[in-house]
């Protein structure tokens, strides 16, 4: 896989922060527009997101290990998604799981990113399927910019488990590559998530497992 320039990757569910049971907060209305004003029309169809349909409802809520941190789904938009956790950050995402997210505000941390350059699909999900992209990002706390490129690839099909769970999924790793920082998702396209995480910086390993899913209503 080829080289690329570091960026802060999407496990916009990797976010650290001590478990706490807080009410999401009030939605800035500001990031969300600015936030998705940054992808023009044929940006936004060039990402794919729109072939990976969204499945999940407003309330469902997706709980992590290292460290423990939920996610709730706040809002479903047809093209995007607002997500909340448990310290009051808020993510913008695209349904395009192997992205990262467009905006994200919290207590200690505001931003948002550009996407551009889409070469490549990995919809439908299967091996050997690539995409690469541009990323253009700017952090209001702290005042930062940068710019990066992405190489990503299905690498494998494979059976996983939920941690602690009894139910096999099939699932798709997809690894993506930026200048000898790697990142292995696990996804399951049942779930439309991502079982694991894995990080690999300087031949370091960090893993986030998906531990549990508390669905608001049953999916038909």
């Amino acid at each position: 896989m080829k080289r690329i320039i570091p960026v802060l990757l999407f496990i916009s569910l990797a976010l650290t922060g001590c478990f706490a049971a807080k009410p999401p907060p009030p939605i800035s209305a500001v990031i969300t527009a600015d936030s998705f004003a940054m992808l023009d029309k044929e940006e936004l169809k060039a990402s794919n997101s729109l072939e990976f349909p969204f499945t999940w409802q407003k309330g469902d809520t997706f709980t992590f290990d290292n460290p423990k941190e939920k996610w709730i789904v706040h809002k479903i938009h047809k093209d995007r998604l607002e997500m909340v956790n448990d310290q009051g950050m808020l993510q913008v995402i695209l349904s395009n799981p192997f992205v990262p997210a467009v905006a994200w505000q919290g207590a200690e941390s505001k931003g948002r990113r550009k996407l551009s350059g889409f070469r490549g699909s990995l919809y439908h999900l299967a091996v050997g399927k690539q995409m690469e992209f541009d990323v253009d990002g700017q952090s209001d706390r702290p005042s930062v910019t940068w710019s990066a490129h992405w190489f990503c690839e299905v690498t494998e099909k494979k059976q996983a488990r939920i941690l602690g769970g009894d139910k096999v999924f099939e699932a798709f790793v997809v690894v993506c590559e930026s200048n000898g920082q790697e990142v292995h998702f696990s996804y399951a396209p049942e779930i439309a998530h991502h079982i694991s995480i894995r990080t690999t910086i300087d031949g370091k390993d960090t893993i986030r497992n998906l531990i549990q899913i508390q669905r608001a209503k049953a999916i038909p």
